[in-house]
């Protein structure tokens, strides 16, 4: 998947293509947090937001809901939607540009000229999926591995069978059989305001029902509840709103995932980063139990920053994520000691060679620097086993180059889209990575060689 920006915040233009490993680095207000967020939002667009917009982006024929009315099932050939799928995603995209400023709570006007557009190659596009979908009682959808023919199964009599949004719904399924497995739709993002998110929990989740009290004895019987109550989270981005409503709902999360199941040693090794566990009170608290005095339960105000900054992380990798997920992680390196740094570092290389994609927005030359080391020991030589073996690094932390992507956020000089000569803007520089070398990222280098030298002219005073 390659996504192309124009003019998001302070980023003129930029391409960026989603690796199993994705990491996008630079100085502060470089955008990339608005990459990520327009990233993330473009997700959730697609695989929540969608439902309001289908029939803009797939028209369906009158003839098909009255087919599926008078004969009980109707069969739509969906190869003319594979060969023209660039275009629909195209369509998509135009709507979601246009709704971009919701994401980040701000003015429209901001983003008039905002562009975000999803590329996929052919070969992502899976023809071959098999794909069923039984809505109540009411409709089925189906389609078999080997056939490009999606069937629609009425279930209910004819004399019952009344649904404002069926044609909606048809075309959600033919977005479903055209996008299934190129566009993940489980997908999960730690905003760096996650640790605020985790503290208020109960204050945010107070003022919520104190507005609710409110309601409740206004004597006005017009009020629009709805649109009261989305405007207690109005104010927040859509990644630091779901934040909020990911903690808040903690206690519905009660099955481990399969994928966590069967990946135990990565959670054994989160939790030697978090230092402890997570303990959820009847009351919906959340309790810390330190792995040095199990005995010991503190709230999360009376924990450590790494504890607050990590439970997102810990609940969602025990609970939600699966093969096929992708993970986003908005400075990881928050409250890290620079040992952890390259932890979790070490976590995420474990995740992405077990399935899951990550991407991660960084400041840390450690998580750069340890994404290196696990990317130079992917070669077969002796002197790399033995350096393996010597600090303990297993084959599942071994990264491959070709699955990684690197971006620096900077200034650049770019061709901006109808202009005929190259202008210096902020955009995203792709870096080059090999086995030998790693990544080949000179920004963190600068700044740490500019403090060596200050430090040697302060020493040998020259």
């Amino acid at each position: 998947m390659k996504i192309s920006i124009e003019n998001l915040g302070i980023i003129k233009q930029a391409e960026f293509e989603i690796g199993n490993l994705t990491v996008l680095c630079g100085e502060n207000n470089t955008g990339k947090t608005y990459a990520t967020y327009a990233y993330y939002g473009f997700l959730d667009f697609i695989n929540k937001g969608l439902i309001n917009y289908t029939t803009e982006v797939i028209p369906i024929d009158d003839k098909i809901i009255q087919s599926l009315n008078d004969d009980g099932t109707v069969s739509i050939d969906l190869t003319k939607y594979y060969n023209t799928y660039e275009k629909i995603l195209k369509k998509i995209c135009d709507i979601y540009s246009k709704l971009l400023h919701n994401v980040f709570v701000a003015n429209s006007k901001r983003f008039e000229n905002t562009r975000f557009q999803v590329y996929l190659n052919p070969d992502e596009i899976n023809r071959n999926i098999a794909y069923k979908e039984r809505i109540a009682d009411f409709i089925l959808f189906e389609k078999a591995q080997d056939k490009q023919e999606l069937t629609i199964n009425r279930l209910i009599e004819k004399e019952k069978f009344r649904f404002p949004f069926i044609q909606e719904l048809i075309a959600a399924a033919i977005l479903t059989c055209l996008f299934k497995n190129s566009i993940p739709t489980n997908y999960f993002i730690a905003s760096v305001e996650r640790t605020g998110a985790t503290i208020f929990k109960k204050e945010l989740y107070l003022n919520r029902n104190r507005l609710l009290e409110q309601l409740a004895k206004s004597p006005q019987k017009d009020i629009d509840v709805q649109s009261m109550l989305s405007k207690s989270y109005s104010l927040y981005p859509y990644p630091v709103k779901d934040n909020i409503n990911f903690i808040q709902e903690l206690e519905t999360l009660q099955n481990e995932s399969t994928f966590s199941k069967d990946n135990p040693h990565i959670l054994d090794n989160f939790q030697k980063i978090s230092g402890g566990k997570y303990l959820l009170t009847k009351d919906g608290d959340i309790n810390y139990l330190p792995n040095k005095s199990r005995q010991t339960k503190l709230s999360l105000v009376e924990s450590s920053s790494i504890a607050r900054a990590l439970v997102h992380l810990d609940y969602y990798l025990r609970y939600n994520v699966e093969a096929g997920s992708i993970l986003i992680v908005d400075e990881p390196e928050l409250n890290l000691h620079p040992a952890n740094q390259r932890k979790i570092a070490r976590v995420f290389a474990q995740l992405v060679n077990a399935g899951v994609k990550v991407f991660i927005t960084t400041h840390s030359d450690y998580i750069v620097k340890e994404f290196n080391t696990l990317i130079m020991l992917n070669q077969d030589k002796s002197h790399i086993k033995d350096i393996k073996n010597k600090y303990g690094y297993k084959d599942n932390e071994v990264l491959s180059p070709e699955n990684i992507r690197v971006y620096i956020a900077k200034e650049d000089y770019i061709l901006p889209q109808g202009n005929t000569r190259k202008t210096k803007k902020n955009t995203l520089i792709k870096a080059e990575i090999n086995e030998k070398y790693g990544i080949q990222l000179g920004s963190f280098d600068e700044v740490i060689n500019e403090m060596n030298e200050i430090q040697e002219q302060i020493i040998w005073g020259e």
